[in-house]
């Protein structure tokens, strides 16, 4: 029986010096608060593109009173995805368009009658259609956020 008792003995004396030590350890330590971290900004990933053809884009264009766009590119070349991928997908340029604008985007190689239509000699070309869906001016060639807002700027003036 002693032998039991000295054993258990033996046994829980580490332990319970060892919960005190860990008590300690703990009292000893300074809790700081996380600091939250700020929500990221939602942006859309990409312009609201119109999915449907031209024609009944620039019919919608009328029925909704906004100025519309239409994004003429092709896929090969350098100029098309690099305005594309630098100025079209910034995030302030999506947040323009989208609460601006209507807008489609004509590839060119596969929608050539549209974008005759439209005077295109160039491309990457962005047309400016007044609230009605009439053609009011064209911006061609790679430009920067800068330029290709303040072009934008004229559709909302009328």
């Amino acid at each position: 029986m002693k032998r039991l008792a000295i054993i258990a003995l033996i046994f829980t004396l580490p332990l319970g010096y060892l919960a005190a030590q860990s008590g300690t350890k703990k009292a000893t330590k300074k809790k700081t608060a996380a600091k939250p971290k700020p929500a990221p900004k939602k942006a859309a990933k990409e312009i609201n593109w119109f999915k449907g053809n031209e024609d009944a884009f620039e019919d919608s264009v009328a029925k909704w009173k906004k100025p519309g766009i239409v994004y003429v590119y092709i896929d090969n070349g350098e100029a098309c995805p690099a305005f594309y991928e630098k100025v079209l997908l910034d995030t302030d340029v999506i947040n323009y368009v989208d609460s601006n604008f209507a807008a489609c985007r004509v590839n060119l190689a596969y929608d050539s009658p549209h974008a005759m239509k439209f005077n295109i000699d160039d491309v990457p070309s962005i047309v400016l259609l007044d609230r009605k869906g009439h053609e009011m001016d064209v911006l061609t060639g790679y430009q920067d956020k800068k330029a290709l807002r303040k072009f934008l700027k004229q559709g909302l003036k009328k």
